[in-house]
């Protein structure tokens, strides 16, 4: 009886906590900017990606430290707001080719917690330039 009793409890609390939660689970989402990096492919070079995307919100370039540097056998990753969810982001290998992306859809109320600070932006001298504008 006790098993019983224990193991209902446990279901009862498994399904309040599922629907508590439910305004927080994400959603696959193809917003513009997740279509444009739908067509991305390897090999493309920075240029035909921000022909392709537009300018980039972000750059995280080798010499950057903290939390989350970049990868040693990258050259440069580059990112783009996508409004409502997780950033479509883009990483470049040693000889300036795509080597990986991810297209943003992860979304979910609050998503800009993914969105890098403001010590990547491309708005910064250092890189301007790389991010198209």
């Amino acid at each position: 009886m006790r098993l019983i009793t224990t193991t209902l409890l446990v279901l009862c609390m498994s399904v309040a906590f599922s629907l508590d939660s439910s305004a927080e689970q994400s959603t696959s989402v193809r917003n513009p900017i997740s279509v444009k990096a739908g067509r991305l492919k390897l090999g493309m070079r920075r240029p035909e990606v921000i022909a392709l995307l537009g300018p980039a919100t972000w750059a995280k370039l080798p010499k950057d430290k903290g939390s989350d540097p970049l990868e040693p056998h990258f050259s440069l990753e580059l990112k783009w707001r996508s409004p409502g969810c997780a950033p479509v982001v883009v990483v470049f290998d040693a000889a300036a080719k795509v080597s990986g992306w991810d297209e943003g859809r992860l979304c979910r109320k609050n998503a800009e917690i993914f969105n890098p600070t403001d010590e990547f932006a491309c708005t910064k001298k250092d890189r301007a330039s790389l991010c198209g504008r």
